[in-house]
């Protein structure tokens, strides 16, 4: 039962994930009505899909947008993780790419999942048998 909730909520997160092909919102304003309802909670500069942290889960198109030379990936000012000084990365630098490597690792955070069972990366191949603690949907 654990597994099935758990492969369920890998699912769902990695479906929307994938499936959310809007652009970022201005920086400004309120935020984006979502089939019709308006969001009220968290940041513009973020997906908010995981509360944990600005960026999860990652990668997302979320921040991705159309721009004069095609899609280009926009973060906020603070939505990049921050220095030991407590500074933001400086998202400028991205603006010159058109989305993220397709071999990016999928991450987000389940406060309560555990590892148990989980495969390691001496063992990936394993990652495809049937009794496999995880399973992910490309959607």
């Amino acid at each position: 039962m654990r597994r099935a909730r758990f492969c369920l909520i890998v699912a769902l997160v990695l479906g929307f994930a994938s499936a959310c092909d809007r652009p970022m919102p201005a920086l400004s304003g309120p935020i984006l009505d979502n089939f019709g309802v308006t969001e009220t909670e968290g940041s513009q500069e973020c997906d908010n899909l995981d509360p944990s942290h600005c960026l999860f889960p990652f990668p997302s198109d979320y921040y991705l947008q159309e721009g004069p030379n095609g899609r280009q990936m926009v973060f906020g000012a603070n939505t990049l993780p921050k220095n030991t000084a407590g500074d933001s990365m400086d998202p400028k630098y991205y603006r010159e790419y058109d989305g993220f490597s397709p071999i990016s690792p999928i991450m987000f955070r389940f406060p309560t999942a555990t590892l148990d069972g989980a495969v390691d990366q001496f063992h990936i191949g394993d990652s495809l048998l049937a009794s496999s603690k995880t399973l992910v949907i490309e959607a």
